[in-house]
């Protein structure tokens, strides 16, 4: 009885501090594409430049034909569908919490979803990684943005 009484006081202790912690967002700041570092299976954006302040996450990129564009996306990793504006692919974005440094991230356009993937922040070197596919295309990407 007193092992068994044993073991679950330290199950319970090993398990409390990872109840506490919450996901560290990538910080605010202006990051940029390292197209060396990335895989990209369709369109390549010409530039890519995301700046984070708060809540928010602004990209801004010029496309094909040197189209400039700039898509506002929620930075709230709640689980909740938050709006998206300036992009014609997909209208509002998910993210929950995976562990410390990773969450995972879904995009809708109309409530269908069109892209999944997750988002990894390694704050040793202060870059994210975002790994992204399309659903209905063979589109999918693994962008490595440095902060600047």
């Amino acid at each position: 009885m007193k092992q068994c009484v044993l073991n679950a006081i330290i199950a319970i202790g090993l398990t409390l501090p990872a109840f506490g912690q919450e996901a560290v967002k990538v910080p605010d700041g202006i990051y940029q594409l390292n197209y060396a570092k990335s895989t990209i299976r369709g369109p390549i954006p010409k530039s890519l430049t995301i700046n984070t302040v708060g809540d928010t996450t602004t990209v801004i990129g010029f496309g094909l034909n040197d189209k400039p564009y700039t898509i506002v996306l929620p930075y709230i990793i709640d689980g909740k569908p938050h709006p998206i504006t300036g992009s014609p692919v997909f209208d509002t974005e998910t993210r929950t919490h995976l562990d410390m440094y990773t969450s995972s991230i879904k995009r809708t356009k109309e409530e269908k979803l069109v892209q999944a993937g997750y988002e990894i922040f390694n704050p040793q070197t202060n870059t994210f990684t975002l790994s992204l596919s399309f659903v209905d295309t063979p589109n999918s990407y693994v962008l490595v943005l440095e902060k600047q």
